[in-house]
């Protein structure tokens, strides 16, 4: 019995260490198999954009490409079958249940009012509700005291009147003045506070550290592989030289992947392009982890939202 009981838990271990490996596997070809992408395209008297996006020896593939003759064209395939297509007619089941239930309300609503009787039109009158008209005299009366109130006013109390009008209006002005001057000491006290957080030590190893993490990002993100052409021709040859030494003063950033093709004689706009690369995910996840939990970084935040260590 005892041996029994071994062989099972014997048996359920390996199911769930083959389980566990089936799992670390998945996770990772997700993590350390790249995106792959390539985009070209043209530019003459039409256009034609395409961009493509592989992963896992094109198990996933999306497509989208758009050309002046036609329109924005997106494909996704998984195992070579299509999941989603833009252009493909869609037969929505929705819209013919709901069709179908119209049709249906509509043949009701002819039923009823075929079954309803005619009704005979009798002009039925409802009796008007009286309103009393309420007595003018008093509001007379109460116009009449309050313009004699007015009257009863001597000149010392509108002079008292003024005076107080004029000290309230100098209370607002020594107010406002307040607030502005709160106003100036508050910009002045946040403006030394976070001068004195940008100059911590631990304030410049973070920004270092996001510095390097943005760098990472972007080398993973820009492609491998790219080329431009331009064919440039312009009325004015003065321009042309412009954005010809423009081009040569970014040499040393495009290292000649820019070719440009100037043309003196006629004016016109051509070219073509052609970039390719891959995006891995474990460098997301893992600069999102150094982010996340790097204590130095959590320390500005801290400081720059003022909360309590």
């Amino acid at each position: 019995m005892f041996g029994i009981i071994l062989s099972i838990l014997k048996i359920i271990g390996i199911i769930l260490l083959i389980l566990l490996a089936l799992v670390l596997f998945v996770l990772c070809i997700v993590l350390f198999v790249p995106i792959r992408y390539k985009a070209d395209g043209f530019y003459k008297e039409s256009y034609k954009i395409e961009a493509r996006v592989t992963w896992m020896l094109h198990i996933v593939t999306l497509r989208v490409c758009q050309s002046s003759e036609e329109a924005l064209h997106v494909m996704l395939k998984i195992l070579g079958l299509t999941v989603y297509d833009n252009t493909r007619p869609k037969a929505d089941k929705k819209q013919k249940n709901k069709a179908k239930a119209a049709k249906k309300k509509k043949e009701k609503k002819t039923v009823s009012e075929n079954k309803q009787p005619e009704l005979k039109g009798a002009s039925v009158e409802s009796p008007a509700d009286t309103q009393t008209v309420g007595d003018t005299s008093q509001v007379d009366i109460d116009t009449a005291e309050s313009n004699s109130d007015d009257e009863k006013l001597n000149f010392w109390q509108k002079i008292i009147k003024i005076f107080r009008k004029f000290i309230h209006f100098f209370q607002n002005i020594k107010y406002t003045f307040r607030k502005f001057y709160d106003t100036i000491v508050n910009i002045k006290s946040n403006v030394s506070y976070y001068c004195n957080v940008l100059s911590q030590d631990s304030t410049k190893e973070a920004f270092q550290i996001a510095g390097k993490q943005i760098k990472r990002i972007f080398r993973n993100l820009r492609p491998r592989k790219w080329h431009v052409y331009v064919h440039l021709g312009a009325e004015d040859p003065a321009t042309l030289g412009d954005i010809l030494g423009i081009w040569g003063m970014l040499y040393p950033l495009h290292e000649g992947k820019i070719a440009l093709e100037p043309d003196f004689d006629s004016e016109i706009l051509e070219g073509e392009f052609f970039c390719k690369g891959r995006i891995h995910i474990f460098v997301y996840i893992w600069t999102a982890y150094i982010i996340l939990f790097d204590k130095n970084i959590k320390h500005l935040k801290k400081c720059l939202l003022r909360e309590d260590d």
